[in-house]
């Protein structure tokens, strides 16, 4: 009995070692595993934001290019002495859909920009035609009810009211109020 109760001891004590070094290994197994995802969590992170940075800074050489061509195209030589802001506006327009047709997102925001200019001048139809055109890429691009997609329809809603178009500016604020109550929520208390 002596002698089994020392081999049962024995093999009680390898088979304790060994579901304690099959633990240990496990957890150790486990924690690596944990550190390679959150590794390459880290790395698609900053990969993302690395080609969201990239998009951004071509997004804006664009604009400066855009703007700059815009600029330089009210030249007085060419144009006469008197070169108006609206003439280089219209040039601007005219080559936008071509100049940046492979990058619609900064199209929109142009468009935007120069339907808002075109109604400062008290030129609303025009403003009207941008802004437009910038919903529509917008709306194509994020979704109808995306901030910036209904900044440019409340903007063309005002514009429209002032054209006179009430049922069109009606219609027009009315979806960018409903968008607005869903996006706040049932109890009006935000997102």
């Amino acid at each position: 009995v002596a002698r089994h109760r020392v081999a049962s001891l024995a093999v009680f004590a390898v088979v304790v070692v060994s579901v304690v070094g099959f633990v240990v290994s496990a957890s150790l197994y486990a924690d690596s595993k944990r550190s390679q995802l959150a590794e390459v969590a880290q790395r698609r992170l900053a990969e993302q934001r690395l080609e969201l940075a990239t998009m951004e800074a071509n997004k804006a050489k664009a604009v400066t290019a855009f703007v700059a061509e815009m600029l330089a195209s009210a030249d007085p030589g060419e144009q006469g002495r008197d070169v108006r802001v609206v003439e280089v506006l219209d040039r601007a327009a005219d080559k936008l859909a071509e100049t940046l047709k492979d990058q619609p997102g900064v199209e929109a925001n142009i468009r935007h920009v120069l339907g808002i200019t075109y109604i400062n001048l008290g030129l609303p139809s025009q403003g009207r035609t941008q802004l437009e055109r910038a919903a529509e890429l917008r709306a194509s691009l994020l979704g109808s009810a995306h901030e910036d997609t209904q900044e440019s329809n409340y903007n063309l809603a005002m514009t429209l009211s002032n054209l006179g178009k009430y049922d069109e500016a009606e219609a027009l604020i009315r979806i960018v109020l409903g968008n607005y109550i869903k996006e706040q929520g049932d109890d009006g208390a935000g997102p």
